[in-house]
């Protein structure tokens, strides 16, 4: 939500500065149109103006149009700021943290969750979480570690996981993931399991490795499948990043889907 109303606010901002720049010099005349049988004919002072020379007066109906548009929205602006900032300044979640450490512990079950709490739920979910049979079917065949210790299967798992730590990002490596598929329930597990730490939002990311073997296309795709079928989307809750051996994971991708999703 906080992304949105930067956005707004940034596209108004742009918008009232250009409308300003064209309004420093406006030009001179009063437009009026009416209609004649269904065509539209108009007069700059009274006087008529051909379809030719329409030109001339559509600087000046621009200049009238941006003057009634301009309070608009600078009142759009005021009112998206003053909702940005108590978006920022939640007083709501004050409450908690102003409370000290031992009563914090006396309010897990609380109907109302700060959003430390849902983090620290999210975090020692991720923590308790063990999933020995799918250990034991698919170790971890590396020495690769990533900088919070956490063992991994690939370079590019690494990267993605050392990516989401520096920018503070909550996220649990391989999360037990049950999904419907007809009558029966398949336990995935998601590379990531993500939280936008402003919104509390679960995004699911998953590292497709191996896009130039055509057996592991067909198990990304199976794999995409049961997502969909599971309300898990593309653009809504679910990040695809890929590679292949010729082309490596794109780490600039990497932080324009990190950015656009789990970053306020």
């Amino acid at each position: 939500m906080k992304k949105e109303l930067k956005r707004e606010i940034k596209e108004l901002e742009e918008t009232k500065k250009k409308i300003e720049s064209t309004m420093k010099s406006p030009p001179k005349g009063r437009i009026s149109c009416n209609t004649t049988h269904g065509i539209y004919q108009y007069f700059l002072d009274g006087k008529y103006i051909s379809k030719k020379n329409l030109a001339q007066i559509a600087s000046i109906y621009q200049h009238q149009y941006y003057s009634l548009l301009l309070p608009k929205i600078n009142t759009r602006l005021t009112k998206l700021k003053s909702l940005l900032s108590n978006y920022e300044n939640n007083s709501l979640d004050s409450v908690y943290n102003q409370v000290c450490l031992g009563k914090k512990q006396l309010l897990s079950n609380s109907i109302y969750k700060s959003m430390d709490q849902k983090i620290n739920s999210f975090l020692s979910r991720g923590a308790s979480i063990e999933d020995n049979d799918f250990k034991e079917k698919y170790p971890i065949e590396t020495d690769i570690y990533t900088n919070q210790g956490e063992h991994v299967r690939s370079k590019s798992e690494k990267i993605i996981a050392d990516e989401l730590f520096r920018l503070g990002i909550p996220y649990i490596y391989e999360a037990p993931l049950n999904l419907a598929d007809k009558t029966n329930i398949i336990t995935l597990h998601p590379d990531f399991t993500a939280m936008n730490k402003s919104s509390g939002k679960i995004y699911y990311i998953e590292h497709f490795g191996k896009m130039d073997d055509k057996e592991y296309i067909s198990g990304a795709i199976n794999k995409l499948d049961l997502y969909e079928r599971n309300g898990i989307l593309l653009g809504k809750n679910l990040i695809i990043l890929h590679e292949t051996k010729e082309f490596p994971l794109n780490v600039k991708v990497l932080q324009n889907y990190i950015e656009e999703f789990l970053v306020d």
